[in-house]
């Protein structure tokens, strides 16, 4: 027999609540002792904290709540057992960054676009980057996140590509197999 933590089972008119092995002599009708043996379990009172990474807009379950915003919460569930449980979530955003300008000028600073992000992102799968036309101006797969020598270098058929104003499709993909496509606008500078 098992019993939540800080329950009690009631056995040979006792309260028991620690384990161990417990025996109780009972008398049949016909009045011959019968023994009777418990061996009572004690079940752990649970406590687990997730770190969970959500975007702005999303939101992170736990039980039959929903969380949209950062921060600490905690959530008292009950187990299979049915004993009780706590789960403490530390919510918080991705922080990712984009940046919305660059100068490949070969000066060593932002000569790239490329994205920083945080842990939880295996890889930026494909990036696109096109001109306000919608024309296609850089595509690339594979891309390892937080690496600022990969990524777009501001030429377009071996050439500089124009100064102005580009867009950038990210597809990025997260070590749990999740994806999400990030887009943004970004200048580029000479």
């Amino acid at each position: 027999r098992a019993v939540c933590y800080g329950e009690t089972y009631f056995f040979d008119n006792k309260k028991l609540n620690k384990i161990g092995i417990y025996y109780d002599t009972l008398k049949t009708a016909d009045r011959c002792d019968s023994i009777v043996q418990l061996d009572l379990n004690i079940l752990p009172y649970l406590t687990d904290t997730v770190r969970a990474l959500i975007f702005e807009g999303e939101s992170y379950e736990v039980g039959s709540k929903k969380y949209s915003l950062p921060g600490i919460y905690e959530n008292l569930l009950s187990s299979l057992n049915g004993c009780d449980s706590l789960v403490v979530l530390d919510l918080d955003y991705f922080k990712f960054y984009f940046p919305n300008a660059f100068s490949p000028n070969g000066d060593g600073l932002n000569d790239m676009f490329s994205i920083r992000a945080p842990n939880g992102v295996a890889e930026i799968s494909k990036m696109q980057v096109f001109d306000r036309w919608g024309g296609l101006k850089y595509e690339a797969a594979g891309l390892p996140p937080n690496d600022p020598s990969t990524g777009w270098n501001g030429e377009w058929k071996g050439k500089p590509a124009q100064p102005g104003v580009y867009v950038y499709l990210a597809y990025l993909r997260f070590d749990d197999g999740r994806t999400k496509v990030i887009s943004g606008s970004l200048s580029l500078l000479r």
